[in-house]
């Protein structure tokens, strides 16, 4: 044994395994983390790179696994662009949340022991039991016998779950890539649209006024004043 290491012979393949698990299930929640973050666009005109790269640590700090499953199954529904697609992303995390993460939470939080050499972890529980109509019996503890093949097995199933869920999450980044570029193109074509329509009534809106059109207000309403050339002939005819 190295003077840094611990063992007990007899747990030593099963730390391994549960060392194994702890660390796939810490990569499972960045998973979780970072999916919801994509799910959740922000707008990074407003924030600093530095702001950005601390989100994915808040979303972190913010409750359990469980609080996580349940915001990312109410992200994807919201931005799902088909159901089938959310369909695959609700049952991996309903497999997570029913299956993996109770099988999870005993393997690394019980008691393990291996008497006789044969693996078992222990439960602590009270309740109270019936067993076969005798009396009752107040039980304290619960001892599950386990093979290593399915602590292994818990593990792979861990990695399963985080692979598909960045395989769907990368799914939807594409499409999402898709519909900005769409959206985008709409956008520019409604507004170049609408200029072209600006420009080509422009001229007849702004067009300058006729001064022969209309007359200056200081004339307007006013009598031409009769020339000095028609009173004098005026006068003469009649002399």
């Amino acid at each position: 044994m190295s003077s840094y290491r611990i063992e007990v012979r007899p747990l030593e393949s099963i730390t391994r395994a549960i060392g194994y698990i702890c660390i796939f299930w810490a990569w499972l929640e960045d998973t979780l983390d970072q999916f919801i973050l994509d799910l959740s666009p922000l707008d990074d005109l407003r924030l600093t790179k530095n702001e950005l790269e601390k989100i994915p640590h808040i979303l972190a700090s913010a409750g359990d696994i469980r609080d996580k499953i349940r915001v990312l199954r109410a992200l994807a529904f919201l931005r799902k662009w088909e159901e089938p697609w959310f369909d695959k992303v609700n049952k991996i995390l309903t497999d997570v949340d029913d299956r993996i993460r109770p099988l999870r939470n005993r393997f690394v939080h019980d008691r393990w022991l291996a008497p006789r050499g044969k693996l078992q972890y222990r439960t602590r529980t009270v309740r109270i039991t019936k067993p076969q109509s005798f009396a009752r019996v107040l039980v304290t503890e619960q001892h599950t016998p386990v093979r290593m093949k399915q602590i292994w097995d818990l593990g792979k199933s861990i990695l399963n779950a985080q692979i598909k869920l960045i395989g769907l999450s990368i799914e939807h980044a594409e499409i999402q890539k898709l519909v900005d570029a769409e959206v985008k193109k709409r956008r520019t074509e409604t507004f170049s649209r609408e200029l072209a329509a600006g420009l080509a009534a422009w001229p007849a809106k702004s067009s300058p006024p006729n001064p022969q059109a209309s007359p200056s207000k200081t004339h307007k309403g006013r009598p031409a004043a009769p020339s000095r050339k028609r009173k004098r002939q005026r006068g003469s005819s009649s002399g």
